[in-house]
């Protein structure tokens, strides 16, 4: 992560020295904000390792959909490809994006749910269930094949409904187009006669 963040710091000079070399004060906030997720990035490694791959990828979409917006306010984004250029709020939305999922990991709630998230996150064995999971994997398939079953059946009654009303639909299209429709008597008249 604090490569990362290294890499930010630059990002985020760079981001704030184009928009003042053009007088563009708007433009800066990106480079303010950017900075602040490389302080955010920094300060990330004591938060939980599920999380930090969050902040990772959100900072290295910063960087790489920032790049492109400054080649773009620079005039360096070649001219045939100006369709395919992001908004200039795209590398903004992910920067903040990391800074708030480190501002969420420093909650007392997630730290501890990220705590028991992360003893099986990062656990050296592959493929094996603690015992008190054992039971608990157990009931689940059973109510899961018990779920399914009911969801089966169900699916299987709206079929045959649904067939139902359809060859009953057909049965009187057949019968209103051979005797030519049911007059005034009504369906059931008609039906019965």
């Amino acid at each position: 992560m604090k490569p990362l963040s290294v890499t930010l710091v630059l990002f985020g000079v760079l981001a704030l020295l184009q928009p003042a070399r053009q007088l563009d004060l708007p433009g800066a906030l990106l480079g303010v904000v950017v900075l602040l997720c490389a302080a955010t990035t920094f300060r990330s490694t004591v938060i939980s390792s599920f999380l930090k791959i969050f902040v990772g990828i959100f900072s290295t979409e910063t960087i790489v959909f920032g790049l492109a917006v400054l080649a773009g306010r620079a005039g360096l984004w070649p001219a045939d490809y100006a369709e395919y250029l992001p908004p200039e709020s795209l590398p903004l939305t992910v920067a903040i994006f990391s800074i708030l999922v480190y501002l969420v990991a420093q909650s007392r709630i997630v730290r501890q749910i990220m705590r028991i998230a992360d003893r099986y996150f990062n656990a050296e064995e592959a493929g094996r269930v603690p015992e008190v999971m054992r039971h608990q994997g157990v009931y689940y398939e059973e109510e899961a094949r018990r779920r399914m079953t009911t969801l089966s059946r169900a699916a299987s009654w709206g079929l045959y409904v649904g067939i139902s009303c359809f060859i009953i639909f057909l049965i009187i299209r057949m019968y209103s187009s051979i005797y030519g429709g049911f007059g005034r008597e009504g369906l059931y008249d008609s039906l019965m006669k």
